[in-house]
């Protein structure tokens, strides 16, 4: 240890100890404010960051299920009859829908052994109905109706046609839910035997309120359409 004796030394031992020199009230304070502001820049970049993820991942997955859909119903219309394919409401409160004859049958396409012809084995109809009462959201189902094979196809009515109209238990089958969060599915007559498809999926984003909302406000939403025109081969 250091002893400090004479004048001199204990005025340099005086000198040492008031020339250190601690934070001041303000320099702390400054450094908060400067802190806090890294932290809220931060803060909105990975809100800013998070919210452009969601909206890409919103708009990759409506944009999958609406192809995922077309694509199954094309499918299906093109080994179909013309003839058979009905798509036409008798008033704008009926469900809007599309029905024809399928000659698949367990995933293989029958046809007669003497004609060649295609051999029907059921009725599809793809139809979307409200989530709930007064709902703008919709859900596309697909259901199948068997019935005994024939050579010659066969045209449901209207009437029994929206009887099938329901997410309810049919004769011990139910419908498959093909896509939700559709917005619209319309069919119309084309040129000639064409039939114009076009389905519309749309989802809103809704979360808790985050910092940063210049860019992104609630209630943000990601649609996207898919249209077609197909034409029944058989």
């Amino acid at each position: 240890m250091k002893f400090y004796s004479t004048k001199s030394d204990r005025h340099k031992l005086k000198y040492l100890i008031t020339s250190k020199k601690a934070y001041t009230l303000i320099e702390m304070m400054l450094s908060i404010i400067i802190f806090s502001l890294m932290l809220v820049t931060i803060f909105m970049v990975l809100s800013i960051g998070l919210k452009s993820w969601q909206l890409g991942e919103m708009s990759s997955s409506n944009q999958q299920a609406a192809e995922v859909a077309m694509q199954r119903i094309t499918g299906e219309l093109k080994i179909s009859n013309r003839i058979t394919c009905k798509f036409d409401k008798a008033n704008s409160f009926d469900p809007d829908y599309i029905c024809f004859e399928n000659p698949m049958k367990e995933q293989d396409f029958k046809t007669d052994s003497i004609t060649r012809n295609p051999l029907w084995q059921s009725h599809i109809i793809y139809y979307i109905l409200p989530v709930s009462a007064g709902s703008k959201k919709n859900i596309l189902y697909r259901r199948v109706i068997s019935h005994a094979s024939s050579v010659i196809p066969v045209v449901l009515n209207n009437l029994t046609i929206l009887s099938y109209l329901t997410p309810d238990e049919i004769g011990g089958e139910k419908p498959k839910v093909i896509v939700r969060d559709v917005e619209k599915f319309e069919i119309k007559q084309g040129t000639g035997n064409l039939i114009n498809i076009t389905l519309v999926c749309a989802r809103t984003m809704e979360e808790k309120k985050l910092v940063y909302e210049q860019d992104f406000k609630r209630g943000v939403k990601s649609s996207i359409t898919v249209s077609t025109s197909i034409r029944p081969r058989n």
